[in-house]
């Protein structure tokens, strides 16, 4: 999924908090930023960005956007390698995972500001095109040795995205749609080994209530959907078992520490329903639970991250359970 984050000069620590809050998803994405938010979206919420061009177009509310991807880096795994990609790729694992083998592409798109009783809304469109890689999805299925790659068609993602004050909070919602035209996909790189596919239409939605008070420096409640349907084979027919849904949802923040050290404590979970048409780790259900427990002052966040959950690939069900421990520096931050 493709998403781009923008924001104005007043509201980019809501935009670096929001993508903190939501990197290990953001991760999976490929995400595009302009100027100093993807700057600060790389050094402060360790995202891998596309750094867009903008500017006005008729006016300050309307935008032209426009990008190149230019990547470089690995792009065949050998056996061992897939093995370890196709466990820490899994989406129930929620682990950060970059794009891997992503191929050259462009995207043009428009965005339009607008302000109406007290919303302040903002739509965007974009098409775009990329060359023939290897996505995540189609390295872990592939036999050892073999290699798998992607042409796609185009892409049309639509976003709607909204910011308002409610009391002494601020809630914002987003809402983001792609749709797909004809992909096409080769085993081995020969022809004859090729066949056509197309993606369903994916909907999701992201809402997120950033709130303060006495005892609480900052908090956030968060809440995030996803709808893939399901997608079309080489003679249109939809395959059974390939639509899927997922819900994320956590509650945290800072208690006290305005201005000075606080106790950073979360709560996290996450439902997915899997994708039965096929029985690897990628497309398994999960039911996750997570709490994070930490200190941040003006100068650091230390924070650990522990979860628990069930994962059911259709052929085999178990459980597990991890923790991480991640440490920021803040430069130049005043008190809250």
């Amino acid at each position: 999924m493709d998403i781009a984050l923008i924001a104005h000069d007043g509201k980019k620590d809501q935009m670096v908090a929001l993508a903190r809050e939501f990197q290990p998803f953001l991760a999976q994405c490929r995400v595009m930023a302009t100027g100093t938010t993807g700057a600060r979206l790389i050094a402060e919420a360790g995202l891998e960005v596309e750094r867009l061009l903008s500017g006005p177009l008729g006016g300050e509310r309307l935008h032209l956007i426009a990008g190149v991807n230019l990547p470089t880096g690995t792009t065949r795994l050998n056996a061992d390698q897939l093995n370890v990609l196709q466990t820490v790729s899994a989406p129930g694992l929620a682990m950060p995972m970059p794009a891997y083998g992503a191929g050259t592409g462009g995207t043009l798109g428009l965005i339009d500001v607008v302000e109406t009783a007290g919303w302040t809304l903002a739509f965007g469109g974009s098409v775009e095109k990329r060359t023939e890689y290897t996505p995540i999805a189609l390295a872990v299925s592939a036999d050892a040795g073999s290699e798998t790659r992607l042409t796609p068609g185009l892409a049309t993602h639509l976003t709607l995205g909204a910011d308002r004050v409610v009391g002494s909070s601020r809630l914002n919602v987003l809402i983001l749609t792609d749709m797909y035209s004809s992909d096409k996909v080769a085993v081995g790189g020969a022809e004859s080994g090729s066949t056509h596919y197309r993606l369903g239409p994916q909907i999701a939605a992201f809402t997120r209530l950033d709130f303060a008070g006495d005892k609480w420096s900052e908090g956030a409640l968060a809440l995030s959907m996803r709808h893939r349907s399901a997608f079309t084979d080489a003679t249109g027919a939809a395959v059974p078992g390939s639509d899927g849904n997922y819900i994320d949802g956590s509650l945290g923040g800072v208690l006290g520490g305005a201005g000075g050290t606080g106790l950073l404590v979360g709560l996290d979970g996450r439902w997915h329903s899997g994708l039965p048409f096929t029985t690897a780790l990628v497309g398994a259900a999960a039911t996750v639970g997570g709490a994070t427990l930490g200190v941040e002052t003006r100068h650091f966040r230390l924070a650990l991250h522990g979860q628990y959950g069930t994962f059911d690939t259709g052929v085999s069900r178990t459980t597990g359970y991890g923790g991480s421990l991640s440490l920021s520096f803040f430069a130049g931050r005043g008190s809250r």
